[in-house]
């Protein structure tokens, strides 16, 4: 059975493994994954979650991670708190980033009136940073979420995904998958890592089949 702060009922969540903390002497398939990270999802009355927990699969022990403000960053600026973190949503997608950092994007949250209500997909996209020594977790937003009007020919020098939930995001090396895509262009640092993002839905108004490709620097 499983120890310590252990997640309510939930779905809609999403899911990846950690390997935090490897060093060089863990090279064995049975130690390459040290841990289970779960964010967000929605309870059984809709309440939606932007929670994080973190299961040790060697010890079995649930520990709530402490993201508040930036995981006590130092900035005493309550008012930004909001701003810190992602909102709480369902659907979104996680996957790691390195052995101990997360990347987060979209999912789904309740939309305003003013926004049509119902739910609003998001194309926002964050980065985690665990310390898992204390318990604590760090929000970084790379890309705010913002609408995008599919096929906007007009905004055809920026190009990002229409906000979405339920869609699949996974590392891959481009170098093998993409021969024509080079290192060394403006801002990369050649240590850039590549991401392919793949169709989810923008609730009960589309789904999508398409496919973007997410490219971090890593000097970012």
């Amino acid at each position: 059975p499983t120890t310590g702060d252990v997640p309510s009922s939930r779905d809609l969540h999403c899911a990846t493994s950690l390997a935090y903390g490897l060093s060089d002497d863990d090279n064995d398939a049975n130690t390459s994954t040290k841990a289970m990270v779960i964010f967000g999802g929605a309870a059984k009355d809709g309440n939606m979650s932007n929670e994080v927990f973190v299961l040790d699969v060697r010890s079995w022990k649930w520990t709530r991670l402490d993201c508040s403000s930036s995981a006590g960053d130092g900035d005493d600026d309550d008012a930004d708190d909001a701003d810190d973190i992602p909102t709480p949503r369902a659907g979104a997608c996680l996957c790691p980033l390195d052995e101990n950092s997360l990347l987060l994007f979209g999912g789904a949250m309740p939309a305003t009136a003013d926004e049509g209500g119902g739910l609003l997909g998001l194309n926002d996209v964050w980065v985690l940073r665990i310390d898992m020594e204390h318990g604590k977790g760090k929000w970084e937003c790379l890309i705010r979420s913002q609408s995008v009007v599919d096929n906007d020919e007009d905004n055809n020098d920026v190009v990002r995904p229409p906000g979405r939930n339920a869609a699949t995001l996974c590392a891959i090396d481009a170098g093998k998958f993409l021969p024509n895509m080079k290192a060394g262009t403006e801002g990369d640092d050649g240590k850039s890592s590549c991401f392919l993002l793949q169709g989810g839905w923008y609730p009960f108004r589309k789904t999508y089949d398409d496919v973007f490709l997410l490219r971090i620097n890593s000097s970012e």
